[in-house]
């Protein structure tokens, strides 16, 4: 846009006759040049930033899937255990109370 706002004026002073057509041409190459430099840097730097994003989330996205085998081996461990009788020896009351039930261990 303020490329051509700036090849514009330089049309209004080659109408005016305050540059010669070689100059006008000149000045214009070099502004459509400075423009497609600065498109291009605006466009790597999009790259950039998408890579950086998709890096980040890849390495998000790879540390849950480290965090999920961990858990998993770790429920593997869990599995093979031979389960364990817990005998309870208690000498409990339990009273019903309306709709409520206590109990007293001793």
């Amino acid at each position: 846009m303020e490329g051509m706002a700036q090849i514009n004026a330089l049309a209004v002073s080659l109408y005016q006759k305050k540059l010669t057509y070689g100059e006008f041409a000149k000045m214009r190459h070099e502004i459509a040049r400075q423009a497609s430099a600065s498109e291009q840097a605006f466009r790597t730097s999009e790259q950039i930033a998408d890579q950086r994003q998709m890096q980040a989330a890849q390495l998000a996205q790879q540390e849950f899937q480290n965090k999920l085998s961990a858990w998993s081996t770790y429920m593997a461990t869990v599995a093979a255990r031979q389960p364990q009788t817990i005998h309870v020896e208690s000498n409990c009351t339990s009273r019903l109370n309306g709709d409520m039930v206590h109990t007293n261990c001793y």
